[in-house]
């Protein structure tokens, strides 16, 4: 019975340090142990009979040994017992008060109990309980934390990410709370993941049915974040992946998170609408330059004072476009200072071979300063052929999250990559299939387009972006 619940990263988890524990878990626990996280809990105040609403952070089960209720603070972390504080500090150095971590992880152990016991399954099941406290973005050596010299057997810190399993167990086998005559067992463990984390349906009518989706889909497309945590620990990348796995998604994630870092950052792609609507995404992000390429080639020979090419009439249109305005905008960044610490590009698959050499350019620091690309290798409709300035092997994106699962079923018979695509969208309806139509010059630029609206059957042409 060994699952994370939920199976995905919950789309709402803004905590970095929840996520750092959630991947810690799911990768690096043992079989025998069930994860949750983000446990609600509705606690009735003994004062005033209100609903006072409690988080779990994590609860660590295993059938031998019991419970685990972990509480997760990130950042550098600091207690001052005289001013009664306790504080986080971030990356970036702002210094925010929050509650005793260690106080909040046993109330939460005490609240857990109680729902146990009002909903039937602490009478028939025996369920020990202890607490931990999790600081994932410090080492705390052999830092004194004072209080009790037991306070390091329930605390964990960087180190017990990369192996949970023994610091769990000492806990569970040392540090009980709230005992019990027995373990519980695999039967009393399946009966408390019933009721933490049910499965039940009620049909919906079609509007409905339909903003469900919606919010689906987005929640799908946020669970990748935990292709951003593999990011984390590599300044240059590769990422690949079919349509619809949220590639435009995570690319501007990453781009706002190194902005976020004090970063100045460059966001490309191929397609100029696409760019308009990144632009959009981060009307306060002043550290984000964002612009499709051969807009950029305008920019910078604007800001350079040289004149921007011309297309020759009697010369082939794609020349200018792939070899003329890239050469142009090579030699102004040479008549420039302007650099960015950091470039995104996106679409990757339609830059040519070629354009590589003025996007490293672009870098401070041209052969080691942080560069992502994401394509897809079934899309690239400008380039004739894939070659990108970074050799490793490329992350592979085998979730679409854009998608509902009967369009993806559709899409998937004409992909020719990655076989084991899944989708994380809801069912959907089944779509219709509508051919584009047109002339010889735009028959490879035609593409599929997937209705659910099985009452309207119409001709489309392609627009050029």
């Amino acid at each position: 019975m060994a699952k994370m619940f939920p199976s995905k990263i919950l789309a709402g988890t803004q905590s970095n340090a929840e996520r750092k524990v959630y991947f810690a878990l799911q990768d690096n626990r043992s079989d025998s142990f069930t994860v949750f996280h983000s446990v609600p809990l509705l606690v009735r105040s003994s004062k005033t009979n209100a609903l006072v609403p409690k988080e779990i952070d994590f609860l660590v089960c295993h059938p031998s040994h019991g419970l685990l209720v972990i509480e997760v603070k990130g950042g550098g972390i600091g207690c001052d017992d005289v001013r009664g504080m306790w504080t986080s500090k971030s990356s970036e150095g702002v210094v925010h008060e929050i509650k005793n971590p260690y106080g909040q992880a046993k109330g939460a152990l005490f609240a857990l109990r109680d729902e146990l016991q009002e909903c039937g399954i602490g009478k028939k099941n025996c369920f020990p309980i202890a607490h931990a406290v999790w600081f994932p973005d410090v080492d705390l050596g052999n830092i004194s934390l004072g209080h009790s010299v037991n306070y390091p057997d329930i605390t964990f810190d960087n180190k017990t990410l990369a192996a949970p399993n023994d610091s769990v167990l000492h806990v569970l086998q040392n540090c009980q709370i709230w005992t019990a005559p027995k373990p519980p067992g695999h039967e009393a463990l399946q009966a408390l993941v019933n009721y933490l984390a049910p499965k039940w349906q009620i049909s919906l009518q079609l509007g409905t049915m339909l903003r469900e989706e919606e919010q689906v889909l987005l929640e799908a497309t946020k669970s990748q974040y935990k292709v951003l945590s593999m990011l984390g620990r590599k300044r240059r990348a590769l990422i690949c992946g079919p349509a619809g796995s949220g590639k435009t998604f995570l690319a501007l994630e990453k781009a706002c998170t190194l902005a976020e870092a004090g970063n100045d950052v460059l966001l490309l792609c191929f397609n100029q609408r696409l760019a308009e609507w990144l632009r959009t995404q981060c009307v306060q992000k002043e550290s984000i330059s964002i612009h499709h390429y051969h807009g950029l080639c305008s920019h910078f020979c604007q800001i350079a004072g040289l004149p921007l090419p011309t297309p020759d009439p009697l010369s082939d249109p794609k020349t200018f476009f792939a070899a003329t305005l890239p050469e142009a905008l090579l030699d102004a960044i040479s008549a420039t200072d302007r650099r960015f610490d950091a470039v995104i590009v996106d679409e990757g698959q339609d830059f040519e071979s070629l354009w590589w050499i003025s996007i490293q350019e672009l870098l401070k620091d041209g052969t080691q300063g942080p560069l992502y690309i994401f394509y897809d290798d079934n899309q690239h409709i400008y380039s004739t052929h894939l070659e990108f300035p970074i050799t490793d092997d490329p992350f592979l994106l085998s979730e679409n999250c854009r998608n509902t699962q009967r369009i993806h079923a559709e899409v998937m018979t004409f992909y020719r990559g990655n076989p084991d695509t899944t989708c994380l969208g809801p069912d959907g309806r089944t779509p219709q299939t509508i051919w584009v139509s047109g002339d010889d010059t735009r028959k490879d630029r035609s593409s599929l387009i997937l209705s659910a609206d099985s009452s309207k059957r119409k001709t489309f042409r392609t627009i050029k972006s």
